[in-house]
């Protein structure tokens, strides 16, 4: 299948040179590469490729052996991070088994640990001019009608009435 070279399709690339396996590729490809969680992880990860890399050629793994034990190690530092699902689905929900790795708790995670200086994310930045549209007196009004239809509520003998 052909794909488009679209960014996130990029980033997707990205960080899979970087280590990444392809579940948690397709979900941090939604984040832009700028976030500094995100740069903190991708350095995190490729120290984690390579200290995997020199130990696989010093114990001789071939391919298979090797992307095998690469995974089971992802596992485990999930296991051990708390980074996997803890509940799951009941009934006929759908979303991840239980003890399954979430890539966005580990985003999540990360993201506390390095929350970066002066990186505000596009969502933040948007948030104060939306604040400011608001006409304090619209507040004020809807304030008082809220009251007032408050006030109109009379418990009566069959039970609640409004009037």
């Amino acid at each position: 299948m052909a794909y488009l070279k679209t960014r996130r399709w990029r980033r997707y690339q990205l960080l899979k040179a970087d280590g990444f396996l392809p579940f948690e590729c397709r979900v941090l490809s939604k984040l832009p590469k700028a976030t500094p969680a995100l740069k903190a992880m991708r350095q995190d990860r490729r120290a984690t490729r390579g200290r995997f890399d020199r130990k696989a050629v010093r114990l001789g793994y071939s391919d298979w052996k090797y992307e095998g034990e690469y995974r089971k190690l992802l596992k485990r530092k999930y296991k051990r991070n708390g980074w996997n699902v803890k509940r799951g689905p009941k009934g006929r929900q759908k979303g991840p088994a239980k003890g399954r790795p979430s890539a966005w708790k580990m985003y999540r995670d990360f993201e506390k640990r390095y929350p970066g200086k002066d990186y505000e994310s596009p969502w933040e930045k948007r948030k104060p001019k939306i604040r400011k549209r608001i006409d304090p007196d619209l507040v004020v009004n809807l304030r008082t009608r809220l009251v007032e239809k408050r006030s109109r509520i009379v418990q009566g003998r069959r039970g609640i009435r409004r009037y």
